[in-house]
């Protein structure tokens, strides 16, 4: 029998919900849903009583519970995707010069 997935709640960290979907996708792997909750001291609680698994930003490590063991993951998908986002109509120079300065590596453009 297989460890239960426990994650945040979808609908409060909705980036968290879809990278641990992008790395069980990765690694060809399928997990029995075991619940969520809404903050990471619970859920770590939860992990640390031993009701399952889950995947977390490494950041957790600075507030584990004893007996929780952390493992960085080092796949393709444990990166985030960024945007940059910008009202056109407000004239800042820093920006248009970053812009341009990045255009090379900037993708997807929506205006």
């Amino acid at each position: 029998m297989s460890n239960p997935l426990l994650q945040i709640n979808p609908s409060l960290a909705p980036c968290l919900a879809e990278q641990t979907t992008l790395l069980l996708e990765e690694m060809n792997a399928t997990l029995k849903p075991g619940g969520s909750t809404n903050d990471l001291p619970t859920l770590l609680a939860l992990i640390a009583a031993k009701n399952g698994i889950t995947f977390v930003p490494a950041s957790v490590r600075h507030f584990l519970p004893k007996g929780v063991k952390l493992i960085s993951l080092e796949l393709m998908q444990t990166g985030w995707d960024i945007a940059v986002a910008w009202n056109k109509r407000i004239e800042n120079k820093q920006r248009d010069l970053f812009l341009d300065m990045n255009i090379n590596h900037i993708k997807n453009v929506v205006v």
